[in-house]
């Protein structure tokens, strides 16, 4: 069987354990953790999310760019290209940190609802998940490098692996009596894992290279052109789907959340 069609098969695997999990893990988490915690978790990830938009389609990009390269067999413009796109991702993380930064001295006027323990809470997450957003970008890239070359076997089973082993360790904090805190800290950790072994993969695997040869404009140009519609349709989904948590978080506090 050829790797496009076990990829197929894994990406359906995906769907149906992600939402299999989902459907009986969050009755779970919002047991243990209580409605305001569930809520507040759930609403600090749904501002996060809102900066998460910023990575502006690149890793989509990605796996259109170095697919043309390889077919081309234009080793020197998929070097020169994937170097071009690190520096992007590292302007990137520099607008994801000035805008954690700005929104995380205004989170008390933000949502004024919360509590005091509950805003400190807030602020400890929210430090973590834009880290854990910062290197989750970079993480994506090595995925849509190996989707490119061809290999969907192993970052889908990787992802497969990742959300098994989450789960069970989530259920394990929860049992143990962890709060919101320790599952941001959870999930860091384990993005950090999953993107090392990526990174192995790309570098020592597909033995893929990076090299700034030259600086083209024109070639920044046309990233932009192919991933700003993705960007846009990602900007559409997170309204469409994250805003009442956020609202309800500004004029109803954490449980409101929860409940919606």
């Amino acid at each position: 069987m050829s790797q496009l069609k076990k990829g197929a098969i894994l990406s359906y695997v995906t769907i149906i354990l992600t939402n299999g999990i989902g459907l009986v893990l969050t009755p779970f988490m919002i047991q243990k953790l209580g409605d305001s915690e569930y809520g507040l978790y759930t609403l600090i990830g749904s501002l996060v999310g809102y900066i998460s938009v910023l990575d502006f389609g690149l890793n989509n990009t990605i796996i259109r760019f170095v697919a043309k390269y390889r077919a081309l067999e234009d080793s020197k413009g998929e070097q020169n290209f994937l170097a071009t796109t690190m520096l992007i991702y590292a302007l990137i993380a520099s607008l994801i940190a000035i805008a954690g930064l700005l929104l995380y001295f205004n989170l008390d006027s933000i949502f004024k609802k919360l509590t005091a323990e509950e805003l400190g809470k807030a602020k400890i997450m929210f430090v973590i998940l834009i880290f854990n957003l910062s290197i989750t970008l970079l993480g994506g890239a090595f995925a849509a490098i190996s989707n490119a070359y061809e290999h969907f076997v192993f970052p889908r089973t990787l992802n497969i692996v990742k959300y098994v082993v989450r789960s069970l360790l989530l259920v394990s904090l929860l049992l143990l009596g962890s709060d919101a805190v320790g599952i941001v800290v959870l999930d860091t950790v384990i993005n950090m894992l999953v993107i090392s072994i990526n990174a192995y993969h790309v570098f020592k695997i597909l033995k893929v290279k990076m090299k700034l040869n030259r600086f083209e404009f024109p070639l920044v140009r046309q990233i932009f052109n192919y991933s700003f519609w993705i960007f846009i349709f990602a900007m559409v989904g997170q309204f469409q789907w994250k805003s009442g948590q956020v609202i309800l978080g500004m004029v109803s506090g954490t449980t409101a959340v929860a409940i919606f």
